[in-house]
């Protein structure tokens, strides 16, 4: 059978990624668990070990180009999953890479990419235990899977009505750099996890607008205050060249890889000032959660939707 269509309404990027994944899920079956210990998550939690398990990718012309040194091309493959295990609260321990190449591929690029792989391994203790090696007829690209170890994973899905929003660092602006050039929360991840305050953890990957539904609860929405939002100075550049807000851009440019976390609000005091007394990332809270009206998710202080702010799509449907 032709795997592609000619149809648009009978292709992939007519779903787009969520509504995709909700049928690959379908299509599984009972072969996958229910969340934690299948899809659903930032990374899968092992049943039988309590182990964490994630994987991703990287793709020419995708997620980076001709303008992004080899070295940290090979960087971000680790790092991106690194973010995941952050997210859950884990320590990183064991890697596995396939790599697609055509035969053109230049060794130098290899070199600098494989080397650059290798340092961040290195650097965050990872070893990288094997993998795969596919050639093709012009796809360059590379999928990494990561395991870990967490004691306490941190979940999307566990907020509660009233629990205080919070992200890491700051947002938007990512492709001036920071997509490539990006430090994994493995230690803020860790120390979140040792609270049992904190109700939930995703990384930012996509934007917040896509991101933080994602990460709510069922019934849910977020009431964000936009003034209290960590936007880069990178963010605020774009905005002026571009002429999109800054909000806008730390809702939608994604590869932020900073962590959005939920925390009981009895804690936050405690949580704020612990924090503030420690060399971790400095945190922000931009929001809480509220019962949902209606089918608004994302809503201003005010109780008014948010503009159309929707984050990445990687199948191109917004």
């Amino acid at each position: 059978m032709h795997p592609f269509s000619k149809n648009p309404q009978a292709c992939a990027g007519n779903l787009g990624e969520c509504k995709l994944l909700e049928h690959i899920h379908d299509w599984l079956g009972e072969s996958t668990p229910p969340s934690p210990y299948g899809m659903g998550d930032d990374t899968a939690v092992l049943q039988q070990s309590g182990n964490l398990l994630t994987t991703d990718s990287l793709v020419y012309n995708k997620h980076f180009d001709d303008g992004a040194h080899p070295e940290a091309v090979g960087y971000k493959l680790l790092a991106r999953n690194l973010s995941d295990i952050a997210s859950m609260g884990g320590t990183p321990l064991h890697a596995v890479t396939a790599f697609f190449m055509p035969a053109n591929t230049s060794l130098e690029w290899l070199e600098g990419f494989t080397r650059g792989l290798g340092a961040c391994a290195q650097a965050y203790g990872v070893k990288i235990v094997g993998g795969d090696l596919t050639g093709t007829d012009g796809f360059l690209g590379a999928t990494l899977t990561l395991d870990g170890i967490a004691e306490r994973p941190l979940l999307r899905g566990r907020v509660k009505a009233g629990d205080l929003l919070y992200v890491t660092g700051n947002l938007g602006g990512s492709i001036s750099g920071k997509h490539l050039n990006f430090i994994p929360r493995l230690k803020e991840g860790r120390q979140l996890a040792r609270y049992k305050a904190v109700s939930g953890c995703m990384d930012i990957t996509d934007g917040l607008g896509k991101d933080l539904p994602g990460f709510l609860s069922k019934g849910l929405a977020a009431q964000i205050d936009l003034n209290a939002l960590p936007i880069s100075e990178a963010a605020r550049e774009q905005s002026g060249r571009d002429g999109r807000s800054i909000e806008e851009h730390a809702f939608c440019d994604g590869e932020d890889y900073e962590l959005l976390f939920s925390v009981e609000p009895t804690f936050a005091e405690q949580l704020e000032g612990e924090w503030k007394s420690s060399d971790l990332t400095p945190i922000r809270r931009i929001g809480v959660a509220v019962e949902q009206n209606g089918s608004m998710v994302l809503m201003d202080r005010a109780g008014n939707p948010l503009p159309h702010w929707h984050g990445y799509e990687h199948l191109g449907k917004s």
